[in-house]
């Protein structure tokens, strides 16, 4: 039976971020050898909270860490830790990704409206 328009398709997204701080194996690294690590992780949640969706069963968030993954997170196409990927999909690595961004990308595969911004009249 064909949807109609007036019926919303639940997206899935799936974000996995590899990191290089941490557990790994069988040894810890420090943070300050890497930062972006735990900033990335951070930017994600957060992101997550704001548009509401930190509990919200259509998405996922992985955190692994990068010398156990690391043949994983290559045939991906992602080298340098922070890893980010969205739905398999190398979105950044190396830096922390940019919020806005990242923003815009989560609110397009999982069909949200943008807030409302300024002086917008709410009916």
């Amino acid at each position: 039976m064909p949807k109609t328009k007036d019926e919303k398709k639940i997206e899935k997204v799936e974000i996995v971020i590899y990191r290089f701080t941490g557990r790994q194996l069988f040894f810890k690294v420090p943070e300050r050898w890497c930062e972006e690590c735990d900033m990335t992780i951070g930017l994600t949640r957060s992101v997550l909270r704001e548009l509401e969706l930190e509990n919200d069963p259509r998405v996922k968030l992985i955190i692994k860490p990068w010398v156990a993954n690391a043949l994983e997170a290559l045939t991906t196409g992602g080298w340098h830790p922070p890893i980010m990927l969205i739905d398999q999909q190398v979105f950044s690595q190396g830096v922390v990704p940019d919020r806005a961004r990242l923003k815009r990308v989560l609110m397009r595969r999982l069909n949200l409206s943008p807030a409302p911004s300024g002086n917008v009249a709410i009916p």
